[in-house]
């Protein structure tokens, strides 16, 4: 039933067809190049995809019980990052390889936009899940929140190098990893710099989307 709903919404067609069209380019530079490099684009999507189907889920099941949408919504919120977390593989690019540059550039591009997609859809999903109870300002203050943590979350995978999951499996390493950046803040003035410069942009692109997108009232 919730794939048929899923499949129904509009935007699930173009964004199927995106991936596809991303796999379609990985498979073919494996191909060509008998080299595995940029195989780990499939497990970063994998990972994006996981906070959709959370959002969507809560979306087309608004009747379930309160603690129910709080334990899926904290587990939509750590894999959240992990969608836009895509847009740092830009690192990964080499020059010189046995295919044009162009071509790894559009690769890796192709992957960033779906994982931005992923990351922009679930939030809104969100968004309409939460206002009737939060109503449009506090719901607009809690997603500018979210764009927030997610970019620090994005630093933590990155630069950390921490997963989602080690919240479960290594649950005190992160809490002192970040107790130290928020109790030293000027000692890690670059954390916070990027944790701000990433959540500007994640939030100015969810609302720009929004209002490129909104319906216009009648």
């Amino acid at each position: 039933m919730m794939l048929r709903q899923l499949y129904a919404n509009r935007l699930t067609t173009p964004l199927l067809l995106n991936i596809m069209f991303s796999l379609v380019l990985l498979f073919a530079r494996v191909i060509i190049t008998q080299s595995g490099f940029y195989l780990f684009l499939i497990w970063n999507l994998f990972l994006a995809i996981i906070p959709f189907l959370l959002s969507r889920w809560l979306k087309l099941n608004p009747t379930i019980h309160l603690y129910k949408t709080i334990i899926i919504g904290s587990i939509w919120l750590l894999f959240l990052p992990n969608a836009p977390y895509i847009m740092t593989d830009f690192i990964h690019l080499q020059t010189g390889t046995k295919i044009p540059f162009w071509y790894d550039l559009l690769l890796v591009s192709s992957f960033a936009v779906n994982g931005m997609l992923l990351f922009y859809l679930s939030l809104k999903d969100i968004s309409l899940v939460i206002n009737p109870f939060l109503g449009k300002k506090f719901t607009t203050f809690v997603i500018i929140l979210i764009g927030f943590l997610s970019g620090f979350g994005i630093y933590l995978g990155r630069f950390q190098r921490f997963n989602s999951w080690d919240l479960f499996l290594e649950p005190l390493l992160i809490f002192r990893a970040i107790k130290v950046l928020i109790i030293q803040p000027m000692d890690y003035w670059e954390v916070w710099t990027f944790t701000t410069i990433f959540g500007v942009f994640l939030t100015l692109g969810f609302y720009l989307l929004q209002s490129l997108f909104a319906v216009p009232k009648k």
